[in-house]
């Protein structure tokens, strides 16, 4: 079977519904969720390898057999989401829309909830390893961190709650609101700071990044 340049949409419904099916294990995730982890994936400074988000996308086990159909709908949306990221130019998608009710943006189902958490769970793949190799007055240490706390912020709202207190802030709904408007900024440009800061904490070194 040749692989798809782009999904359609036709292709996305049938990708989800059958991501929240039975036919999938459970705590899979979802499309959105899927979105998120394949663009934190495509900046991630070392390839992780198909068997290994697949099985984190099919909760945490690679089942002995998925259908060839569905594998690769998969691994043409992370195609298709690397080359936005690194030709096209990345937009979030139009569904993360921010709820005025904006406790329902950390809830189950919601597409920024679930973008983010899909993201988090991507970028553990390599964000700490980051972080713990820089000193913590560094730039790029300050600078990363603030990319991924924005782009996982609705992952997850007691770590919202937290980040609030100890930036001072006072009102998750405001704060909340102004992380949501900062998203596409830093979305855009996460690629290149995940490159920046890999190089800078020696995590690769630029000959390994450059035979990417």
């Amino acid at each position: 079977m040749e692989l798809a340049s782009t999904l359609s949409q036709q292709d996305e419904v049938l990708l989800s519904a059958w991501l929240n099916s039975a036919e999938t294990p459970t705590n899979t995730f979802s499309l959105m969720a899927v979105k998120g982890f394949f663009f934190a994936l495509v900046a991630a400074p070392q390839p992780v390898e198909t068997e290994t988000w697949l099985a984190s996308i099919l909760g945490g086990e690679l089942p002995d057999d998925v259908a060839e159909d569905k594998l690769f709908a998969l691994i043409t949306l992370h195609n298709q989401i690397g080359q936005q990221v690194y030709e096209d130019g990345f937009s979030l998608p139009e569904q993360l829309e921010y709820s005025e009710e904006f406790s329902a943006n950390f809830l189950a189902g919601h597409p920024l909830h679930e973008w983010c958490l899909g993201f988090a769970l991507g970028a553990a793949f390599y964000a700490q390893d980051m972080l713990d190799a820089l000193p913590e007055d560094d730039e790029l240490f300050e600078a990363f961190s603030m990319a991924y706390m924005t782009l996982s912020f609705f992952a997850n709202k007691s770590s919202a709650e937290t980040i609030v207190e100890i930036q001072g802030e006072g009102d998750l709904h405001v704060f909340s609101k102004e992380i949501y408007e900062l998203m596409p900024d830093f979305s855009a440009g996460f690629a290149a700071l995940v490159e920046e800061t890999a190089l800078a904490s020696g995590v690769i070194a630029e000959d390994d990044w450059e035979d990417e």
